[in-house]
């Protein structure tokens, strides 16, 4: 395994340094992509990076000077998003809704559900602001970003059909995926494929996973 080599390190050089594409937010140090909506070259170029993850992991490459949000990767695999995939990309609104939680008496900020996609009417009350943080996280990491990680999704499931390797990243947690390509070099091959129940999984494509991590570590 290794750094990527030209042209894979152009192609995140641009893509990170697009304020059109993705966004950190204040004090983190972790992307996703701007909110929509897209123009035609944008969703063209999500589609892109998708494809070229992919091929990263193919090669066992990772992905040099880029950190992804745990978000993105998550919702590769159609895992939810928590309190804690917001901090992570954005810590002064997960501090907010943080001392939202911890605040009685909530009715009193006026805080609409609007800024969850919900009613703008409706006010949020003590007894369902755990729901409303909930949905509020969701609908800014994913809602408010959706086309642009569909299409990334899209690209990498894409691309790994063509690569004959779909069926083994299918399998992987968003963990898995993170660590094979933000380099996360204290889990082991070893370590990730203990997290995966193998189950009734034809022998072949637990080679294909094996060989994968194995590369990876080399």
């Amino acid at each position: 395994g290794g750094l990527l080599t030209n042209p894979y390190n152009d192609f995140f050089a641009q893509v990170i340094a697009q304020p059109d594409l993705f966004v950190s937010a204040s004090g983190a140090a972790f992307s996703m992509p701007v909110e929509g909506p897209y123009d035609p070259t944008q969703t063209a170029r999500f589609c892109s990076l998708g494809c070229i993850l992919a091929k990263c992991i193919m090669d066992a490459r990772m992905i040099p000077g880029v950190s992804f949000a745990p978000a993105l990767f998550k919702f590769l695999t159609g895992a939810p998003v928590s309190l804690r995939d917001l901090e992570v990309f954005d810590p002064v609104l997960a501090r907010s809704l943080q001392s939202l939680l911890a605040t009685p008496h909530v009715e009193e900020l006026y805080t609409t559900w609007d800024t969850a996609g919900g009613d703008p009417e409706r006010i949020v009350s003590d007894a369902d602001k755990h729901e409303y943080i909930r949905c509020r996280t969701t609908y800014y990491l994913y809602t408010c970003r959706q086309e642009a990680l569909e299409h990334i999704r899209d690209g990498f499931f894409w691309c790994a059909g063509v690569l004959g390797i779909e069926s083994s990243l299918r399998m992987l947690t968003y963990e898995e995926i993170s660590a094979l390509l933000l380099g996360h070099t204290s889990v082991s091959a070893a370590a990730l494929m203990a997290f995966i129940n193998w189950g009734d999984l034809p022998a072949e494509m637990q080679q294909n996973v094996t060989r994968l991590f194995n590369e990876w570590e080399a």
